[in-house]
Order: structure tokens, then C-alpha cells, then sequence
């Protein structure tokens, strides 16, 4: 809403999430936003998104084996596949590096959230192919998101 100018894509594979957001831009009157429903994992249903300057995401991270022990309300109220990837919850950042240099312009950056403990594994996945990864706290001092740039990224001032 503050940079009107901005392009924004931004995908779920669930058709109520992106009704919903499509009722908020609708409410905020925000421009320049396009929804689109597709699933990541599916080749020809990103395909068109483009390229990206940002690329912003709070994939589901939380492995499986760990759901049952997740805060009451998050594990009863929180779609699953919202949470967890049913899996080790890697899925998702395998995936990102997968696409990492289709989606990202020459001096494009993604920011990703990640779950408790899940630093040391992420930032390997990237730095094997090559992408610069920097690590943030969140407020309680736990690493809770990735920044990846591209190996030939030009140094920006974050």
C-alpha cells in the first residue's frame, strides 16, 4: 500500500487463502497485487510467474514427527499443510534452491522463515549451489529467517 508502484505475485495452493487475500486487497483497495493459485511443487503452474527482485515466504516447516507436540491452537486450528510438509520439514527450501536462479533477478534476494534448529541445514542446502546466506534472530533471539543471494549478487544494504 506504501509503494504503490510495487508489482506483487503471490501464490497459495489453497483456494481459500487466496480468496481471502483477495477480499483483503479488495478491502485495502491495493493495487498492483496478483493472486494466483498454483502449487509450488508443480512446474508448469510456476512457470509463469517471471522473475523476482524479493522473494518472500513462510513455507511450511514445522517435520512431521513434531506437529503433535505444536501450541493447541496452531495444531487444531492451522490448516496441516499449512504447518508441515509431512516430511522432514525441508521440502519446501529444496525446493527454492531448485528454483532459486529461475526466480531470482541478478540482484534479487529470498527471505525465508524457518522452524527451531533448521539454520545449519537450510543455509547448507543454498551454500552447496553457491548462494550467499545470512541468518536472523527473531525477538527471542532464535534463528528464524534465511537470506539467500544469488553467488553473483551485487552487495546491497539491507
Amino acid at each position: 500500500l506504501e509503494r504503490p508502484e510495487t508489482e506483487v505475485v503471490a501464490i497459495d495452493r489453497s483456494e481459500e487463502a487466496i480468496a481471502i487475500a483477495r477480499r483483503n486487497n479488495e478491502r485495502l483497495e491495493a493495487t498492483g497485487v496478483t493472486l494466483m493459485i498454483a502449487d509450488f511443487f508443480d512446474d508448469e503452474a510456476i512457470a509463469p510467474l517471471g522473475t523476482f527482485d524479493l522473494v518472500i515466504s513462510n513455507p511450511p516447516y514445522v517435520p512431521q514427527e513434531e506437529v503433535t507436540g505444536l501450541q493447541e491452537e496452531i495444531r487444531n486450528h492451522e490448516p496441516h499443510v499449512a504447518v508441515t510438509d509431512g516430511g522432514d520439514g525441508l521440502a519446501f527450501y529444496r525446493r527454492f534452491v531448485e528454483l532459486a536462479e529461475r526466480l531470482l533477478r541478478p540482484s534479487g534476494e529470498i527471505f525465508l522463515e524457518i522452524g527451531y534448529g533448521q539454520a545449519e541445514a537450510i543455509s547448507r542446502l543454498f551454500g552447496d549451489r553457491g548462494y550467499r546466506v545470512d541468518v536472523y534472530n527473531d525477538l527471542e533471539k532464535i534463528e528464524r529467517v534465511v537470506r539467500v543471494r544469488r553467488p553473483d549478487a551485487v552487495e546491497t544494504i539491507l
